[in-house]
């Protein structure tokens, strides 16, 4: 379609989420010459965002594997600590994601 119509449109994008990955998403899209429009729930930069508390950074040396045997033995209180990082909360989308969580369950083998 290169018609006089669509010579002079812009290419438009809209990143949801202002924190770390949706800035830098948002900065490459302005790069490579898109109109960007960032939302973000709450104001940028405030205690509420989701990457207020790494200041914007990222710590190679946190990169850590998730899945590990130990998590295997403390897995089933974690799931019912609501205050866990692994905590679910019953619902039908469970069943849905046995398929992952067999295979998260499989990676915790040793090695």
């Amino acid at each position: 379609r290169k018609g006089p119509i669509y010579r002079d449109m812009v290419r438009r994008s809209v990143v949801v989420g202002g924190g770390f990955v949706g800035i830098a998403s948002a900065l490459q899209l302005q790069r490579i010459g898109r109109l960007v429009t960032l939302v973000e729930r709450t104001e940028i930069s405030s205690a509420a965002a989701a990457s207020y508390g790494n200041a914007g950074t990222m710590a190679a040396y946190a990169n850590v594997p998730v899945n590990s045997p130990a998590l295997l033995h403390k897995l089933p209180s974690m799931l019912l600590d609501e205050t866990s990082p692994l905590s679910i909360k019953p619902s039908a989308h469970l069943a849905s994601m046995l398929p992952w969580a067999s295979l998260f369950a499989w990676n915790c083998r040793p090695a």
